[in-house]
């Protein structure tokens, strides 16, 4: 059966109501002073975005993308493990499906949580999950994502969990609220109204910089067991030491950047770099404790070496991950 095909003026008038919704957006966004403005300029998104989708749905001559936008449904079937998984934070109904669609048109995984306390509560239960990022509202009931962020980070800190990027997803645009993400330790940041292209941008950086997860193939175990003689025991006794030493050395690497201390950066990443020579001078861990140490010694900007932190802390976090399951196969009986 064919599509039918709108008028080219019933075109054009969602075309234009897409440029008259961002204009007025775009103006509104430097007005925002109370709650109430803050939740009409919120609607206003919501307005260009559905404005967005609407164009695009009658400019499309393919079918299935026609009646894949206009049914805005979930996809049936198993997730695939080898799909990146996001965790969409969002609590306004209209947002969550246009971000869901996006995501899944470029071959996303997506799980939703309506808030803060959703998003707190899901980690406690399973604190091991496969999430590779997460983009989180700001403006949210119960919990928002400011404090959220906050929650997050310490209890990475405080109960191992690791590090999960996360990307501001708001209307409170401008660099005051920049800040505000970066410093709740947030990975990246996008405005409202959804540009795709922007998001997706942001997203790919994001996850370019804190690095991806460890395939066991690249681990070179047989170098490894090479420096120990063979000896599995011992193996297991010194990659305790080292994972015992280096969030040790990580968290003095974080402390030396927020204080803009270049010596104690070069010192301790030196060390770090040092024992990080067991995997090799190629392995991740290596080239990103040895860039720290050059950073420091060269006196160059924090924002990098924060950027070079982050992605150091990910990469180990990984590494034992995938340590953990080599050696667990090891010690199983066959």
């Amino acid at each position: 059966m064919s599509t039918i095909r709108p008028e080219r003026d019933v075109i054009d008038n969602a075309g234009e109501a897409v440029r008259l919704a961002e204009s007025i957006v775009t103006v509104t966004s430097e007005l925002i002073e109370t709650p109430l403005e803050r939740y009409q300029y919120e609607a206003l998104c919501h307005v260009h975005a559905a404005a967005i989708q609407l164009r695009d749905w009658l400019e499309s001559d393919d079918e299935e993308e026609s009646a894949h936008v206009a049914a805005a449904v979930l996809p049936s079937g198993p997730p695939d493990p080898s799909r990146l998984h996001i965790l969409l934070v969002e609590d306004n109904h209209f947002t969550r499906l246009l971000m869901v669609r996006l995501l899944e048109r470029h071959n996303y995984r997506v799980t939703v949580v309506g808030n803060g306390q959703e998003m707190l509560a899901l980690l406690q239960q399973h604190p091991d999950h496969d999430f590779d990022l997460a983009l989180v509202d700001l403006a949210m009931p119960v919990m928002d994502g400011i404090s959220t962020a906050h929650e997050i980070r310490m209890a990475e800190q405080s109960r191992g969990w690791h590090h999960l990027p996360m990307i501001a997803v708001t209307a409170l645009i401008g660099e005051e609220n920049r800040q505000r993400v970066l410093d709740a330790g947030m990975d990246g940041f996008h405005g409202k109204p959804i540009q795709a292209d922007r998001l997706f941008a942001e997203i790919e950086r994001v996850l370019a910089e804190v690095g991806q997860r460890v395939d066991p193939s690249e681990i070179d175990l047989d170098r490894i067991l090479r420096t120990v003689e063979g000896d599995w025991e011992l193996l297991d006794e010194v990659l305790a030491l080292y994972f015992t030493d280096a969030p040790r050395h990580v968290a003095a690497i974080e402390q030396a950047i927020a204080v803009a201390d270049t010596l104690t950066l070069r010192e301790v990443a030196h060390s770090l770099k040092g024992a990080s020579g067991l995997f090799g001078q190629s392995s991740r861990v290596y080239e990103l404790a040895y860039a720290l140490e050059r950073l420091g010694r060269d006196g160059g900007e924090m924002v990098q070496a924060h950027k070079l932190y982050k992605a150091l802390q990910w990469e180990l976090e990984q590494l034992q991950q995938t340590l953990q399951g080599i050696l667990a196969q090891r010690r199983e009986p066959v």
